[in-house]
């Protein structure tokens, strides 16, 4: 029983409450560390050993995800490499680690510390569905705190991806022949874009195109409001 309201329930609550949140922080870490390892080794390391579409989607030919692939082969676990695994996205950066063949214990122990981006969010969840004040205090915080992790994160990865580009910057923008064809695939990729936006230019539609497109605009705003 609780000494400031007399009910019974109120401490079992709590204690159910603060179960339920530890539940979800593991179900949510679980999750995201199965995620990473079903990419690295069915996206990257299976499809991806044989197929130029995946890795040209990754773009293992460009400055950046070269400079990504530096770090990753780096052996061992250190700041750099699970900045990049924590707050890189899932793709291209599990995928990679699939085409680079990295050892999947070695980047889930890599992953571990996203954890605590993941318990602020799911805080912050759950304390808005509380009633008092007090809740809606502490799930602001939480909201601020994931914020903070997620910023510290994307600089790490940041400042990891750009040492490399600046120590190695000749050799990671110097065309590799085994790329050659990914090279190709990016060619026609940007002429292919570039057909659609001087094709798609509103100067260019029917009277159609634009209805729906006007439509659609005022119906996602309108949605917008209606959820807000």
């Amino acid at each position: 029983m609780n000494k400031f309201t007399g009910d019974p329930s109120y401490g079992s609550e709590n204690q159910a409450f603060m179960f339920g949140l530890y539940i979800t922080m593991q179900v949510g870490w679980f999750i995201k560390l199965t995620a990473c390892a079903m990419q690295q080794k069915v996206f990257g390391e299976w499809i991806g050993a044989s197929s130029d579409t995946v890795r040209a989607t990754v773009g293992v030919q460009k400055p950046m995800i070269r400079a990504i692939e530096v770090v990753l082969r780096q052996p061992g676990i250190n700041f750099g490499k699970s900045s990049i695994l924590c707050g890189g996205p899932d793709w291209p950066t599990s995928v990679l680690c699939g085409l680079l063949k990295c050892s999947l214990l070695q980047i889930e122990i890599g992953t571990f510390p996203i954890i605590l981006f993941i318990a602020p969010c799911v805080c912050t969840g759950a304390f808005y569905v509380r009633e008092g004040e007090i809740y809606v205090t502490l799930a602001q915080l939480a909201a601020t705190f994931s914020l903070l992790c997620f910023g510290i994160m994307v600089v790490l990865t940041g400042i990891a991806i750009q040492n490399v580009l600046d120590n190695h910057h000749t050799l990671m923008n110097m065309p590799l022949p085994q790329n050659a064809k990914l090279d190709f695939i990016d060619f026609c990729a940007g002429l292919a874009a570039g057909v659609a936006k001087i094709s798609t230019a509103w100067g260019k539609l029917g009277c159609c195109p634009k209805f729906v497109a006007v439509l659609m605009c005022l119906t996602c705003t309108i949605c917008c409001y209606v959820f807000g």
